[in-house]
């Protein structure tokens, strides 16, 4: 049966009749009757389904056959991906097997994959519970007869115990093999015949026994942040080094093979460089070729023992490819680049004397060193970025594709790959637990001996960060998907921590003990001898302004972030870490205002602004103006609605009331900078005359000097909202006057017979040069034009003479047309003026224009309407003035550059290039005026010259005339049209906004009551908070309560007319208004709602958290920090001289932007501080002499890694949402090594999202002052979409009681 695998005998087949008794014991199959072994037999109806299915379903992995007489269940490998079958499958199996039990728990999917998946959206930490389980595990396992580590002498550090313990374990790893039982389970069938063996987690079979798993040396050092791992790394390099280390015997017989003198040759330069040069050259051994000594060989002076004889970069790929890898006793560490310069400290300070230590810039650095110099060091350092560029260094990245050329440089190989480390440390090894970066690519191609992966967080977002670590160190077995995901599945969802210690084992906890070591800082505190870390939180409240734009983007950004989970949630099972990112861009932008406010910009990038109090203030101060402005407009326009209702009903005084009351509201807020648009008030205006006019025959009481009044109203704004359009007309019509008056007209008789007795004169061979000049310069700019064409019938000067000749007379008629044209309008641009300063009869004029340019629009617009209804042309109409001025302009500017006229829109299309003729024109000038030198010929040529430019500014100010005319009619339209009212419709077809038919009137005298009603309400919220903001702008005190004339309380009530209200008066005011939602100011008699109040803090009783004074005017959390930088700086300053020590500390945050607005802020208050995140940075901020107060390090950059004991404060600008993160943050200080005692501060804004944020990551048990507890909330749960949407859920508080 070839492979296939017989796991058990069912059922022998009957040739007999089979007695009726005996029918329960048997099955068919295969239209034959089995009978069941006795073992089996009671299972004879689930064997009867699952043989029936297996008739009609393929089961794939799983058959039935025949052997012999017996009828038995095959295994024949394959995978079965369909669920219901995979569980008739397992049901078969529990059915035939003596030991077998279901472990299909788990197997399908990863750890997000529960019922409620859609809704758990962040992976989780289970960082406790597991490390817990695995350090009894270790514990089981551990034995007290542990040898004492013999140190060299060289090594200088005394260690703790915890420390000897893990390097106890970490020799063991490499010094010993571990072997342990593959995964898989022993099966004995039924049939007490067949023995088989199961893989763990899937249904995989094999008959003999598999292979023991062989761990490879190595594992995963994952100590706390701060314990000493690169202290417990030295050790080990220095006790488990590689001995007895020899040059391999394939390079020593390549050496005894070279030739002794080799003849003389030319030098033949291929190096890794492009240069040719043939100076400091040395030739490789092999293949003769020459490189350069700076490039190839720059490492010489540090091995210069090793390389008797150079081989370039090719030959060496070329040897290791031919005999293998060269044995190194070097150990290889990888670390974060900012990293690198510390491990070399600690080499320096933990061992003397030193190691031979390299650092490994890459290959794209253009620094090759050879690898038998580079298996010579002790220890190479590199960092993960070289990583990242030497994979493109590897064999697996060389083109198969044949050069037609021979390359110009020689092609380098790493020489990472060419070597046999003895030890590969990826450092940090977090930042390559992606299984696809080019990082985590080229670490898995090293060739070592031992792999250790050492990180202090070795779980940054999920348990499964752990499988890559696993992939890495060389474990494949467990980092197999199937069988990770089960061990992974089984560990979260049913470990349970017990005291009693009878826990059941967990294959994942199993699987670390073998590989993982890790020590936490709370289990070895009285070894470590580190001094305490305090906890400060410092809770700051906003000042009033911040407090306002708080209040209200926080509603904004949470009725957002509501609506974007409503909109993906319904359509989406799970979400994407894309649209995550759009769901949570909310709760990001409400966390950074909680620093600085933030706003999106109104520009196209639409950026985000951050803003200092002073811009804050600007910002909602005229974001509320034009707030106010657009309420009122709305008022405005309900009252001349209402007004012209009641005009049709011939209620003239109703009318005339409402109108006034626009009139009013321009009067009223004038000095708040809110008015009522210019045009609305005339509108009222214009009607008021016409009401007043009606009426003047029936109420003789109507003086003439109130029509005058009006009159001079209405006039004044006319010419007020036409000024602006006047004064831009009167500036472009001066400039186009002053441009007309530069060009000489006398030039026009000149031009041509200039040009010909110029170039008549030429001869053959000035002729020819002269073409192929014109043919150079503008064939490179008109190819694929129109003028190609113009460019190849230039033959001869006639040919040129011709075309210029056209060419200036359209010209010149042209531009002398527009300028007649633009004359027949002068009047008109010289009398936009107030309507009483202009003559009758010029008024007349002024309006006829007005109206041509209306109705030749308008005409277009209609029959544009018509041909989309019936189809029918009918006669078009003449164009107005301004139209065919428009079109000659067109003409005339597609003469002077390069542009075509766009039929369709009446607009040209091109760019402000030269046309061909221009272009040839300044061609032909540029030749005379450099073969000529004759002075009147230069002087004719600047004169030409000179016109020809003028004649472009024309251009360019016709248009601009043109434009700010058209504005300029258009302005006067709207003053027409922003008179019209609301009038009678006749019949169905001139029904429209504004034309009603009778019956209607009353509807929409409501609908406008209503729009009336809403904009009052809503202008008086925002006219309060336009106040509140002005009472903010002040900074003063309001002085005492305008009732009980105290000012003891420390808050205050602003009310909506602007006037004030002690908390005392307040809540009396709140008791007698018998539950009322409004009451009446005691000084204007304004009524107003209790709901609309805002709240403010004196600034007399504000107590100042130090009595400091910082220059600059920042946010509260900034000013904050800063104070409390300077108070901190001042107790330093202030200490005893001896026990005085330099104040060191480290500011994180995770948005640059906030470090930046810090830094500028620290910087003003004479804090000295480093800002980069940069080995310099860092060097110099431990650096005493310097005086460096602060360093500044965004959280995913600077938090990683680095030993920085010389500070002793951490201040975390926000509330951290992953505790690894933080962590590693809190972990820069408070290590192994340090001797101050640190403290860790947190800053936290009353009442906003951050408080809610802490709050949720940092509730823990009473009493509990660990740093890992803290995250407790975190552990075995997914931070789900409610639990974001409950952090927007404000404590609210009711400021009046």
């Amino acid at each position: 049966m070839g492979d296939d695998i017989i796991l058990c005998k069912i059922a022998e087949e009957q040739y007999i009749n089979i007695e009726e008794k005996d029918l329960a014991k048997c099955i068919k199959y295969k239209e034959r009757m089995w009978r069941l072994i006795d073992t089996l037999q009671a299972h004879a109806s689930e064997l009867q389904e699952i043989l029936d299915l297996s008739s009609t379903i393929s089961f794939k992995n799983i058959d039935f056959g025949f052997v012999e007489s017996w009828l038995v269940v095959i295994y024949r490998e394959g995978y079965q991906r369909n669920k219901a079958i995979h569980e008739i499958i397992e049901k078969l199996f529990s059915i035939i097997f003596v030991n077998y039990s279901s472990l299909a728990r788990g197997i399908n999917g990863r750890l997000n994959e529960n019922p409620s998946g859609s809704e758990k959206v962040l992976k989780t930490y289970v960082t406790t519970q597991l490390f817990e389980a695995l350090k009894k595990a270790h514990l089981i396992l551990e034995t007290n007869n542990q040898e004492t580590l013999k140190l060299p002498a060289k090594f200088l550090p005394t260690l703790c115990k915890y420390q000897e313990r893990t390097i106890h374990w970490l020799l063991q790893r490499e010094q010993h093999a571990h072997s342990f039982p593959a995964y898989f389970i022993k099966l004995q069938a039924k049939d007490a015949q067949s023995t088989v063996y199961k893989y763990f987690c899937g249904q995989f079979f094999q008959r003999e026994r598999p292979t023991d798993i062989v761990l490879p040396p190595g594992g995963i050092l994952a100590e706390e942040m701060g314990l000493g791992k690169t202290v417990e790394i030295l050790a080990l390099i220095l006790l488990h080094p590689r001995l007895n280390v020899q040059v391999p015997s394939f390079i020593e017989s390549l050496l005894r093979n070279l030739p002794a003198k080799r003849k003389r040759m030319v030098k033949e330069v291929f190096c890794i460089c492009n240069s040719d040069s043939k100076r400091n050259l040395i030739s490789c051994g092999k293949c003769c070729l020459w490189q350069h000594k700076n490039c190839v060989n720059k490492y010489e002076k540090d091995n210069n023992d090793v390389e008797r004889v150079y081989f370039c970069p090719a030959c060496w790929q070329e040897i290791i490819q031919d005999n293998g890898k060269i044995p190194s006793k070097a150990t290889f560490i990888v670390s974060p680049n900012m990293i690198n310069f510390q491990w070399m400290e600690e080499i320096k300070c933990h061992v003397q004397p030193s190691l031979k230590v390299f650092i490994y810039e890459g290959v794209s650095a253009g620094k090759w060193i050879c690898p038998l110099q580079l298996a010579n060091y002790d220890i190479v350092l590199t960092h993960y970025n070289a990583l990242r560029s030497d994979i493109y260094f590897t064999q697996d990245n060389v083109s198969g594709r044949v050069m037609r050329n021979k390359p110009r440089s020689m092609r380098m190989h790493t020489p990472l790959l060419m070597l046999e480390w003895w030890r590969v440390c990826l450092d940090e090894a977090q930042m390559v637990e992606s299984n696809i970066s080019k990082a985590a690519t080229l670490a898995k191609m090293l060739p070592a001996i031992n792999r250790w992966a050492v990180t202090g967080t070795p779980i940054q977002r999920s348990l499964n960060d752990l499988q890559n670590l696993l992939q890495f160190i060389g474990f494949d077995e467990a980092a197999e998907p199937q069988f990770w995901d089960y061990i992974v599945n089984d560990f979260v969802l049913h470990y349970e921590p017990t005291t009693s210690g009878s826990e059941r084992p967990f294959q994942l906890v199993n699987v670390l003990q073998k590989c993982m070591w890790r020590t936490s800082k709370v289990d070895i505190m009285d070894e470590l001898n580190i001094p305490p870390q305090q906890e400060v939180t410092h809770r700051i409240e906003f000042d009033n302004l911040e407090k306002l734009f708080y209040r209200e983007q926080h509603q904004e950004c949470r009725e957002k972030f509501m609506e974007n989970v409503h909109k993906y949630k319904k359509r989406m099972i799970t979400i994407s870490p894309q649209i995550m990112k759009i769901i949570l861009q909310p709760f990001l932008k409400i966390r950074q205002s909680c620093i600085m406010p933030v706003v999106i910009s109104n520009n196209i990038a639409q950026q985000k602004q951050f803003l200092q109090p002073q811009e804050l203030h600007n910002y909602l101060k005229s974001n509320n103006e034009l707030s106010c402005k657009s309420e009122l407009r709305s008022m405005a326009s309900s009252h001349n609605g209402l007004a012209a209702l009641h005009f049709l009903e011939k209620r003239y005084d109703e009318a005339l009331k409402h109108y006034k009351e626009v009139l009013k509201l321009a009067k009223n807020y004038v000095e708040l900078n809110i008015t009522v648009d210019k045009l609305l008030q005339i509108h009222a205006l214009h009607n008021i005359m016409q009401i007043l006019i009606i009426l003047q025959p029936l109420e003789k009481e109507l003086s003439e000097g109130t029509l005058t009044e009006y009159e001079q109203q209405y006039n004044a704004l006319e010419w007020k909202y036409l000024e602006t359009y006047s004064n831009t007309l009167s500036q472009v019509n001066s400039a186009y006057c002053s441009i007309l008056e530069q060009i000489n007209d006398d030039v026009t008789k000149e031009y041509l017979p200039f040009l010909g007795d110029q170039l008549i004169i030429l001869s053959a061979v000035e002729l020819s040069s002269f073409l192929q000049k014109i043919f150079e310069e503008c064939s490179q700019r008109f190819t694929e034009t129109h003028a190609e064409y113009k460019l190849g019938e230039i033959t001869s000067v006639r040919t040129i003479l011709y075309l210029m000749d056209i060419w200036f007379t359209k010209v010149s008629t042209s531009w002398k047309n527009l300028v007649k044209d633009f004359d027949s309008l002068q009047y008109f641009r010289d009398n936009v003026k107030s309507r009483n300063q202009v003559s009758p009869a010029t008024w007349r004029d002024i309006t006829q224009l007005i109206n041509d340019v209306y109705d030749c629009h308008l005409s277009d617009i209609r029959e544009n309407e018509k041909q989309k209804k019936s189809r029918k042309s009918s006669v078009k109409k003449s164009k107005c003035k301004l139209c065919k001025i428009r079109d000659a302009i067109n003409i005339f500017e597609c003469l002077l550059f390069l542009k075509v006229i766009d039929e369709q829109n009446q607009l040209t299309d091109g760019v402000d290039n030269p046309s061909f003729e221009f272009f040839l024109n300044k061609v032909i000038f540029s030749y005379l005026k450099s073969k000529l030198k004759q002075p009147e010929v230069q002087a004719s040529v600047e004169k030409l010259t000179q016109y020809f430019d003028n004649l472009q500014m024309l251009c360019k100010s016709f248009i601009k005339l043109w434009i700010e005319m058209e504005y300029t009619i258009k302005a006067y339209d709207e003053l027409n049209m922003c008179k019209m009212r609301i009038s009678l419709a006749e019949n169905a077809e001139e029904k429209s906004n504004f034309k009603v038919f009778k019956h209607e009137i009353n509807q929409r005298v409501m609908e406008q009551k209503e729009q009336l009603y809403e904009a009052q309400r809503m202008f008086v919220t925002q006219l309060a908070r336009l106040k509140y903001i002005k009472h903010l702008e002040n900074k003063k005190d309001p002085g005492p309560c305008p009732i009980c004339r105290f000012e003891e309380d420390e808050r205050y009530a602003v009310l909506e007319c602007g006037h004030h209200l002690c908390y005392t008066c307040l809540k009396h005011l709140k008791q007698v208004s018998n539950l009322r939602s409004h009451f009446k100011c005691s000084i204007c008699r304004h009524t107003q709602r209790f709901q609309n109040l805002y709240y403010a803090t004196r600034i007399s009783k504000k107590v100042p958290e130090y009595d400091l004074k910082i220059n600059g005017s920042y946010t509260s959390k900034i000013t904050y920090i800063v104070c409390l930088v300077l108070k901190l700086k001042k107790q330093y300053e202030e200490a005893p001289v001896q026990a005085k020590e330099s104040l060191k500390i480290l500011i994180f945050s995770q948005w640059e932007p906030i470090l930046a607005a810090l830094a500028g802020a620290l910087t003003n208050n004479g804090i000295k501080l480093r800002a980069q995140c940069t080995t310099k940075t860092i060097k110099e901020f431990k650096d005493p002499t310097l005086g460096i107060t602060c360093l500044l390090m965004p959280l995913l950059r600077g938090s990683k890694g680095l030993n920085l004991i010389e500070a002793t404060h951490v201040f975390l600008v926000e509330p951290i949402l992953n505790p690894g993160e933080e962590l590693q943050a809190i972990g820069r200080i408070h290590r192994f090594g340090q001797t101050r005692s640190t403290t860790v501060h947190r800053f936290i804004v009353i009442g906003t999202i951050e408080e809610n944020i802490y709050n949720f990551i940092a509730s823990k048990q009473t009493g509990d002052t660990s740093t890992t507890s803290a995250h407790k909330n975190w552990e075995f749960n997914n931070i789900s979409l409610q639990a974001f949407e409950s952090l927007f859920a404000l404590e609210q508080k009711n400021e009046c009681d």
